[in-house]
């Protein structure tokens, strides 16, 4: 008996029970050591009675999609050696067109049989990961494509590693001296008083930014303050940004009311919670959405202090932030619901309008991709919108003339022509007042015939002088050009 038992080959034979990853998989298995279903998803093979090793709960995969995408990092991988290997040997890699798709299961957005809307930029959409309140853009090139992809696989395999402390760069970007430890209990309100604040800037600011909604910050605000929202160190920073718009929206003597401290005095702590928070979450690369929320919320707040430097540089940050996640591509070209759509595009119109100002007050140039072609937000009330991220296509709220999202949309479109504005040749002032023209009549057509009520007053005037300062420029440009030509050839010698 024991000569024969020698003479046995246990791997070899074929086991009598399938192994643990087909049985729970539910699919036939060969019954071999590995079996060939393990074998092709390059996983761990393991049957009863087996010791697990130190590795196998990371390694092991629950479910046979998880097994698809696991055999597709591994085919990627051995793609992206084979390229570079190519690549410094010279050789060409014109063969290697195929591009694997993502799968469905990773939220993966398809750009096929997609017509992006008139007008828009003759780039292709690329990809968009949206998922949990990340959100990440992928061009359509090819290689930056792969490399993005297999990151992107390898996060849901790998364990996550423990965050770095926030990076210098982002302490600086602020202004912040380096601190030993971020504390943010220095600028938190009272729960009574963070409840007037949330009230004062739904009231006083949004109106004019329309990047939130009321009824789902409050759902949000709800899960944070009981522990169940997720990543709440970003919304802290949302919170401190609104904080800080609030108090500086209101009056000194309202202020000094109402909290019991000077305007100046709470608007310097907020302000400097605001930064802490903002370092807190490494803002400077974030993709989640509610930092870059916080983050436009700053920046609405240094234009409004007319702090023009510090504007500028962070609008850049953030219109780079804005692009990685790709807000500048309409979501129209990809799988999202209408609610989706319209958080997304509600981010870029703030971005477009405060980029305009930018151009326009502070003489910078426009920090807008040309492959930028998201439509703007519907031109609807909040009180219609289904907020969920699963609502209905046919959930689009329909609405016209004025909404509460009027003054934003009519802010977009004296943008959109700022920009315009700027790429006609200096000297053709004739084109230039026909556009403005124009923009006046699509106004008024659109959103500016009733001016009864006193809200649509204050937004005609609005309009009326944005549109009265570009015409000054160009008319100021126009007088400067026939001043300044000589009479005679030898007057500027």
């Amino acid at each position: 008996m024991a000569s024969l038992e020698a003479g046995i080959d246990i791997d070899a034979l074929a086991l009598a029970k399938p192994c643990i990853a087909c049985r729970k998989r539910k699919v036939k298995c060969s019954k071999t050591r590995p079996c060939s279903n393990c074998a092709r998803a390059k996983q761990l093979c393991n049957y009863d009675g087996d010791e697990p090793g130190p590795d196998t709960a990371r390694q092991s995969i629950e479910g046979s999609a998880d097994g698809e995408v696991r055999e597709r990092l591994a085919r990627l991988e051995k793609l992206m050696e084979m390229m570079m290997i190519r690549e410094n040997g010279g050789e060409s890699l014109s063969r290697l067109t195929h591009k694997p798709s993502l799968s469905p299961s990773l939220s993966q957005s398809s750009h096929q049989n997609t017509v992006p809307a008139v007008g828009a930029s003759d780039a292709p959409p690329g990809q968009i990961l949206f998922q949990d309140l990340h959100s990440a853009y992928f061009d359509s090139d090819f290689w930056a494509g792969l490399v993005t992809e297999i990151e992107d696989l390898r996060r849901l395999f790998d364990p996550p590693l423990e965050q770095p402390p926030p990076s210098w760069v982002s302490l600086s970007i602020l202004g912040t001296a380096p601190l030993p430890s971020i504390g943010l209990s220095y600028g938190h309100p009272t729960l009574e008083e963070s409840n007037l604040l949330c009230k004062l800037f739904f009231e006083t600011v949004n109106p004019f930014v329309r990047v939130l909604h009321q009824a789902h910050f409050g759902r949000e605000l709800d899960r944070y303050r009981r522990g169940r929202l997720g990543r709440p160190q970003e919304f802290e920073a949302l919170l401190c940004a609104m904080n800080l718009l609030a108090i500086n929206s209101l009056q000194p003597e309202i202020v000094q009311r109402a909290f019991g401290t000077s305007k100046n005095t709470l608007v310097s702590q907020y302000q400097y919670s605001c930064q802490c928070a903002l370092t807190k979450v490494d803002f400077f690369k974030t993709d989640k959405i509610h930092a870059l929320q916080a983050l436009i919320h700053y920046l609405t707040f240094l234009f409004q202090e007319n702090l023009y430097q510090d504007a500028k540089a962070l609008l850049g940050v953030a219109s780079r932030l804005a692009q990685t996640m790709g807000h500048h591509r309409d979501p129209s070209l990809f799988p999202f619901s209408p609610w989706v759509y319209e958080i997304r595009r509600r981010i870029w119109n703030h971005l477009c309008c405060l980029d305009a100002m930018a151009l326009t007050f502070y003489g910078a140039e426009s920090c807008l991709p040309a492959t930028s072609d998201a439509q703007p937000p519907q031109n609807a009330n909040e009180i219609d919108w289904h907020t969920s991220r699963f609502a209905n296509p046919s959930s689009v709220p329909s609405g016209s003339g004025i909404t509460d999202m009027t003054f934003t949309l009519v802010h977009r479109i004296i943008a959109d022509t700022t920009r315009i504005l700027a790429r006609v040749k200096p000297l053709d002032f004739e084109k230039k007042e026909t556009i403005l023209r124009q923009t006046e009549a699509d106004l008024h057509n659109g959103y500016l015939r009733d001016t009864a009520d006193p809200s649509h007053k204050i937004i005609a005037a609005f309009a009326e002088v944005r549109i009265a300062n570009l015409r000054l420029s160009n008319q100021h440009r126009q007088i400067q050009k026939a001043t300044t030509q000589p009479l005679d050839p030898g007057r500027h010698q």
